[in-house]
């Protein structure tokens, strides 16, 4: 009897165990242990450029402030903003009113002038003549050879005074002083300009362009090297990487390097010419200055992968979300990589 009482609560705890143990789903696997699909390309050797960058900014070769000489207010404006101008060219107009009255005044007083010292020069011409003949006082012919001399100098100065006055009477007209590509006017018709001090405009040249940057006085040697080299060079040495990340067609040079390092910085500035093709001074870009090149350098040359989520990387190589292009660089010699979710970091 007891016997089957335990045989009978055996099978009822097994049968209890065993509907537990059924209830109990699989355990997952763990995706760090799923080995990372992905398809490789082999290496091959290539020829590897090295280039530095410096950040570099736009200038004109030549720049000036257009500023007046004469007082007045604006009278007209020649000129469309922003567009190229040719030396010579009428930029702006002063009232000439006050400039153009006195230089007839002194104009007049040139004459007179004149006329004073033909009269002096025939009163000199004429005792002259009766000293000759010991018909006139020595005194007096001293006098008038001195009125003379008076005349002339004073005739003189009158010329130098008009000659300042038909300066002031040109100023009132501003000019272009050379070619080149002319602001925003700072003026407006009926504006009164000082002297010295009213910047109107700014004009700068156009072509070609400077573009300067600093690099350390440690690489100044390297610099005067490839300013020797100039545009004997086969490849592209300077090029630019404009701020929209094209790259400008053209290449250039180096121009002027700057006389001394600065004491403070130990840096130095040097300054590019380029041919220019549209750009404006003062923007910003990037100096790209070929460095060497390398023979038969392995290049990894992509990875595809599968995997998905955030970035990841193998070894050197970026792994993106959904497949990526890798370039690697400085690898010498071929190395064999296995890409598997237990390497990725």
């Amino acid at each position: 009897m007891k016997r089957s009482l335990l045989k009978i609560s055996t099978a009822i705890i097994g049968s209890l165990f065993l509907v537990a143990c059924g209830d109990k789903k699989p355990t997952a696997p763990n995706p760090a242990t799923i080995p990372a699909a992905v398809t490789l390309y082999g290496l091959q050797p290539q020829k590897a450029l090295y280039y530095d960058k410096f950040p570099g900014t736009v200038t004109a070769l030549m720049q000036v402030d257009i500023r007046p000489v004469v007082e007045g207010y604006v009278t007209g404006i020649f000129f469309t903003e922003g567009s190229v101008v040719s030396k010579g060219q009428k930029l702006y107009t002063i009232d000439d009113s006050k400039y153009k009255a006195s230089f007839n005044q002194l104009e007049a007083n040139v004459k007179v002038a004149e006329s004073n010292m033909a009269q002096a020069q025939k009163d000199a011409d004429r005792y002259i003549y009766l000293n000759e003949h010991e018909a006139v006082a020595k005194q007096l012919l001293d006098h008038a050879l001195t009125t003379l001399q008076n005349s002339k100098n004073e005739l003189a100065a009158a010329k130098q005074t008009l000659a300042k006055a038909q300066t002031d009477l040109n100023y009132s007209v501003i000019k272009a002083p050379f070619d080149g590509t002319i602001g925003l006017s700072q003026v407006k018709v009926g504006n009164t300009v000082s002297p010295g001090q009213t910047v109107m405009n700014t004009i700068s040249t156009t072509d070609p362009m400077a573009v300067d940057f600093v690099v350390n006085e440690k690489q100044l040697p390297k610099f005067l090297k490839l300013k020797d080299i100039g545009n004997n060079a086969k490849d592209s040495i300077f090029t630019l990487q404009m701020p929209d990340n094209s790259i400008y067609p053209i290449p250039g040079q180096i121009s002027v390097i700057d006389r001394g390092v600065n004491p403070q910085t130990g840096t130095i500035t040097l300054r590019l010419k380029f041919p220019n093709s549209g750009v404006r001074p003062s923007i910003m870009v990037v100096i790209i200055i070929f460095s060497s090149a390398i023979e038969n350098m392995y290049l990894w040359l992509r990875v595809l992968c599968s995997l998905h989520g955030s970035p990841k990387t193998c070894g050197d190589a970026s792994i993106s979300l959904d497949g990526c292009m890798v370039i690697m660089s400085n690898i010498l010699e071929p190395t064999p990589h296995t890409l598997t979710q237990s390497n990725m970091r």
